[in-house]
């Protein structure tokens, strides 16, 4: 990747550790930049955090000496990039409402519609 830029955000699986240290310059967690390079986390590593157990993500913040906040930035951020790679790759559908609130029978239809659409 360029090491002008940050990388892109669609292939961010894919990412070296040297993205991902230029993606956490970008969203202003550049104070980790070191410690996620001497951990190897990477593009696939980011990936799979979705599946961290809470003990596996509490050695996370550990092991890089995250603070919450930061460690609540990275997941919004990592959350961001997967919404916009899944809406680019037709695979994301927008969130029904919740059952407890009023739905209108139309809204409710489009987004039946709209789902069904999409198989």
């Amino acid at each position: 990747m360029n090491k002008e830029r940050p990388p892109e955000p669609l292939d961010f699986f894919i990412w070296t550790v040297e993205d991902v240290g230029l993606w956490l310059e970008e969203i202003n967690l550049g104070s980790y930049r070191q410690i996620f390079k001497e951990n190897g986390v990477n593009g696939e590593y980011l990936e799979g955090m979705s599946m961290f157990t809470t003990e596996q993500i509490l050695r996370f913040i550990r092991r890089c000496h995250m603070k919450w906040g930061d460690f609540i930035t990275l997941c919004k951020e990592l959350r961001r990039i997967k919404d916009k790679t899944d809406l680019e790759e037709g695979k994301a559908y927008p969130p029904y409402p919740d059952d407890d609130r009023n739905i209108n029978p139309d809204e409710a239809f489009s987004y039946i519609v709209r789902v069904s659409s999409r198989s």
